[in-house]
């Protein structure tokens, strides 16, 4: 098997490290330890390999987890009128990188649902806690509702 198709097995098979290990690493007790999120290399002593492991492994998510907290936070948008959800989501395609999360007060209602989805939107999701104002006037009727939804195009 070549070098590169050994790679790409293993990547395809999801595995986050990597451990380089050749003639002189074996001589020299150390080994390479290489992270695939990242693409960056440390030399540690062989002796170390398993506990490194779980430290790299966690500090992976960590990074991984905070990265997306951001990337959601960053794509998250408030609006308090259809005028802005429209606006904000009109021109959001796949091939343009997706659009924003909205988040608006609605309420659940088959006919808001139905205009929601006339400028091809839908609610993706109706978070179980608030975190932004709480209760508020749905942005088609009016009426009082306890949160808001996210509202986003489906690809």
């Amino acid at each position: 098997m070549s070098p590169g198709a050994k790679f790409f097995y293993w990547e395809r098979l999801g595995v986050p490290i990597v451990f380089e290990l050749g003639p002189r690493d074996v001589a020299s007790g150390n080994i390479v330890i290489k992270r695939r999120d990242t693409g960056s290399k440390e030399i540690i002593a062989q002796t170390e390999a398993g506990t490194k492991l779980l430290d790299t492994l966690e500090a992976m998510q960590r990074d991984l987890h905070a990265k997306a907290k951001q990337r959601l936070k960053e794509n998250t948008v408030l609006a308090n009128s259809i005028e802005e959800v429209e606006s904000i989501l009109k021109d959001a395609t796949a091939e343009k990188g997706g659009g924003k999360f909205v988040m608006a007060h609605l309420k659940d209602d088959p006919q808001n649902d139905a205009r929601i989805k006339e400028f091809k939107a839908s609610v993706r999701n109706i978070p179980l806690v608030d975190e932004f104002d709480g209760p508020g006037k749905c942005i088609l009727t009016g009426e009082t509702v306890d949160r808001r939804v996210v509202i986003a195009k489906a690809y």
